[in-house]
């Protein structure tokens, strides 16, 4: 029965606004040549309106099924199903479902590529790691590092630091400011 699908979409669509909506009943089926019996028709219309290509209003009977269907418009699914029927265009949403899926990969392998370089280049200042928070309490001193012992002796251990000279205060002289000459007074011109 979905091969009515196609042609009950095309005749709403069709169909004057002033025309709507477009009425199926059990008794007769407004669709032209129309070899199916109004009761498949209706089913058929029922179909639509439980897949959301249709908006229409449901009468239905004493006993609870429906008599009569008042088809107000085609939804938009309802005119994507048919463009896609008539142009073939099922190949567009999958294309189309392809290209978000390539692009989230790449979006995920990015974020994978940046953790990883993060980590290499961390890991090449192994040996330059700071403190933690926590070693940076006022309570705690950070220990000074101990000097790697050298394999060729010295003629003679020098534990203590060298003498660094530093200059008397008396030694320094002390630039005197420069008196600048004072200007001198303009002679007036009498007229």
């Amino acid at each position: 029965m979905k091969y009515l699908a196609t042609p009950i979409l095309e005749f709403v669509i069709a169909q004057p606004a002033h025309k709507l909506p477009v009425v199926f009943t059990l008794e007769e089926c407004p669709l032209p040549d129309c070899s199916e019996s109004p009761t498949d028709v209706l089913g058929e219309v029922l179909r639509l309106l439980k897949e959301g290509w249709i908006e229409a209003y449901v009468a239905r009977g004493v006993d609870g099924k429906p008599r009569r269907v008042e088809i107000r418009y085609v939804t938009h699914s309802g005119r994507n199903y048919l463009e896609n029927r008539n142009t073939g265009g099922q190949n567009s949403n999958s294309a189309m479902s392809l290209v978000r899926w390539v692009i989230a990969g790449l979006f995920v392998l990015g974020l994978i590529l940046f953790w990883a370089f993060s980590r290499t280049a961390s890991s090449q200042h192994e040996g330059q790691h700071l403190p933690a928070v926590s070693d940076l309490k006022a309570d705690k001193t950070i220990p000074a590092p101990e000097p790697t012992p050298s394999l060729e002796p010295s003629a003679t251990p020098d534990m203590s630091p060298a003498p660094v000279a530093s200059p008397s205060p008396s030694a320094t002289p002390i630039p005197k400011p420069m008196a600048s000459p004072s200007p001198t007074p303009r002679k007036r011109v009498q007229r």
